[in-house]
């Protein structure tokens, strides 16, 4: 995978200084993210992303395609019941990082997205655009928001994490606004501040903290909203163990 070789570096750090995100266009290169989004479309296996009283939640795909009409009603009165409640979301997810540490799916094109997410060339490119040199490292997930998926106002403060910054690297066709999907920034009163369609080879780089939202997506939305998504970290967000198990 390639970043694209026209992006302009000094232009791109002059905008995220402005307020601490930027959507940038055509990141890749357009081979590297037509063989991501084939990958997505074709051979992921999508599990379901929420959270419950335990805390977060990921349904693998195959107990999630076995569930009974009742226990889906039911997982969806519980996904129902923690957004009216607090924080909550729900949308199909593929964990990446876990993935790619347990050495699941082999020959996944996801494996060399993250390989490269981690590389020297975007993690030096995130460096420099946002100007955190303490940047190490990112995880990453794969995302589907199809219709009924959302995720509901937070900020992405984890003091025990180390992130940094949020990125989307958007990979979603044809998105119409009237679809829901968009990621939207609030202010202190919680207005919409900022709102971003999903773009297909876009990415979105933002300071944490920040209030943001994806909002619902509708039940008339095409397939879905496509991404992969995480944050950029310091050295905080890896554990000793993990660095000398996997040589990260």
């Amino acid at each position: 995978m390639l970043l694209n070789a026209g992006l302009k570096t000094p232009e791109l750090i002059r905008r995220f200084k402005q307020n601490r995100r930027i959507v940038i266009r055509d990141v890749l290169a357009p081979a590297a993210a037509d063989q991501i989004f084939d990958c997505m479309i074709r051979d992921v296996k999508w599990g379901l992303a929420y959270k419950d009283e335990a805390g977060p939640q990921l349904m693998e795909a195959a107990r999630l395609n076995a569930l009974t009409p009742e226990e889906r009603e039911a997982l969806e009165e519980k996904i129902r019941s923690g957004a009216r409640e607090g924080f909550q979301y729900r949308y199909r997810c593929y964990a990446m990082l876990d993935a790619y540490l347990q050495r699941r799916d082999p020959g996944l094109r996801l494996h060399n997205a993250f390989e490269f997410i981690n590389s020297p060339e975007m993690l030096g490119f995130a460096r420099t655009v946002t100007g955190m040199q303490q940047i190490v490292r990112a995880d990453a997930q794969a995302t589907l928001f199809a219709p009924g998926d959302f995720l509901t106002l937070h900020n992405d403060f984890d003091a025990k994490k180390g992130r940094l910054v949020a990125y989307v690297l958007g990979f979603t066709k044809n998105w119409r606004a009237d679809y829901g999907g968009m990621l939207q920034f609030m202010d202190d009163r919680h207005d919409v501040e900022q709102g971003f369609l999903p773009q297909y080879n876009s990415l979105m780089l933002f300071a944490v903290p920040q209030l943001h939202a994806v909002s619902f997506v509708s039940s008339f939305a095409p397939v879905g909203r496509y991404a992969i998504t995480g944050w950029f970290q310091d050295a905080t967000a890896v554990p000793s163990a993990t660095k000398a198990k996997y040589g990260m």
